[in-house]
């Protein structure tokens, strides 16, 4: 029995996470390159976004979990790079929280302990949604009776409002691409790459099951190179996936009727939203737990 809940509990464990065993990837997978002299180290040229591909697979809950490489595209550096961090904020009547938070300090403190926290909290904010309540009602009272003060004196009822964070958002990318390709070789490697980008964001069935499950599209990890000034990516995948085979007009090869031109436009997802740690230095790497890099700290009053 004890067996049985220690692999239970190991399923369940962190280790489990895909950004824990990224770095356990299987396999290295193919790049498919464009152009196909994108990349020479020896002459410098080495500006390009990598976008490799990997399936997220676990057998069972009592396996561990793995990352398959299923093969990576390189692509020139796109013209946009827009990297937008955005919070989800909203309104709220502060003297209903007053109210609610009251409520908790209350049972912290030892007042309310014949209660539970939520109970507690609960009360609170009954309490004062029925006080709002009320006065809503003496205002409808005092409107249709002829006895609008405020209006008459020129002032509004103050609603005590308050700003409150709510939670981070996932980052969302869009690139695009104009390609030429320059001989039949580079023409079917741009095919290939528009093959890739749709099998990877695709599910499949999942065999075994009758065509009632689905197995879930790959994760992509992107990078940027070279590295260091521009933004980081957690792990994303593809939304949306566009091809214009004819962006000039029609136009194609008289050899293999294969377009002269096409513009890929591509939507990625984050699916981890970044913290404050991220960026200071302090954060985890999803690659096994490492420091994302050796910033020095900012102590509290120094300017920098």
């Amino acid at each position: 029995m004890s067996g049985l809940l220690d692999r239970i509990a190991d399923a369940f464990s962190s280790a489990n996470d895909p950004n824990v065993v990224a770095n356990q990837v299987a396999g290295a997978g193919t790049n498919t390159t464009f152009p196909h002299d994108l990349i020479n180290q020896s002459t410098g040229r080495n500006y390009y976004i990598d976008i490799q591909f990997q399936e997220y697979q676990r057998r069972s809950i009592f396996d561990r979990a793995q990352l398959i490489a299923t093969g990576g595209i390189q692509l020139p550096i796109p013209s946009n790079l827009r990297d937008q961090t955005s919070s989800n904020w909203s309104e709220s009547n502060m003297a209903t929280n007053a109210a609610i938070g009251a409520g908790i300090e209350s049972f912290l403190q030892g007042k309310d302990n014949n209660k539970t926290l939520g109970a507690t909290a609960t009360q609170a904010g009954v309490a004062a949604a029925t006080g709002f309540l009320e006065g809503g009602i003496k205002n409808l009272q005092e409107k249709y009776t002829g006895g609008n003060l405020y209006q008459l004196n020129g002032v509004a009822q103050n609603p005590f409002m308050t700003f409150m964070y709510q939670s981070p958002t996932f980052k969302a990318h869009q690139f695009e691409w104009t390609l030429s390709p320059r001989n039949q070789s580079e023409t079917e490697t741009l095919k290939n790459i528009i093959a890739q980008f749709k099998s990877n964001m695709l599910p499949d069935i999942k065999s075994g099951t009758g065509g009632t499950l689905l197995t879930y599209p790959n994760m992509a990890k992107v990078t940027i190179y070279p590295s260091g000034y521009l933004y980081d990516f957690k792990y994303c995948v593809v939304r949306d996936f566009t091809v214009n085979f004819a962006p000039g007009g029609p136009a194609f090869f008289n050899n293999s009727g294969a377009p002269v031109q096409v513009i890929l436009s591509v939507g990625l997802q984050e699916i981890e939203f970044f913290t404050r740690s991220d960026i200071t230095g302090k954060g985890i790497s999803p690659v096994g737990g490492i420091p994302t890099n050796q910033a020095n700290d900012i102590m509290p009053g120094h300017h920098v």
